[in-house]
């Protein structure tokens, strides 16, 4: 099954910076290497990419990942950790 994408557009001028995974939940923002207050109430960026259109510096955060079922069902899970299910059958 194809990953899903969702453009994520700069803050500034609204063109399609990259993609990211349809689950997962980011925050951007416009870079300030002079971010005010105690370094505990900062705002931390996890990944920095500039702007080809307008050539701001944007900081992103992921905020929270969905968790996606990798598999689908117990037979599926067996086959991934060599576990007999009930379903097998092995001679």
């Amino acid at each position: 099954m194809p990953m899903k994408k969702k453009p994520l557009p700069c803050p500034k001028c609204g063109s399609r910076l990259m993609d990211a995974d349809e689950c997962v939940q980011t925050q951007a923002r416009v870079f300030d290497p002079y971010d005010q207050g105690p370094p505990r109430d900062r705002w931390r960026p996890d990944y920095y990419i500039k702007c080809r259109k307008c050539g701001t510096k944007i900081a992103f955060r992921k905020l929270d990942i969905q968790k996606q079922p990798i598999l689908s069902t117990e037979h599926d899970a067996a086959l991934l950790f060599g576990v007999a299910s009930n379903n097998d059958v092995r001679a």
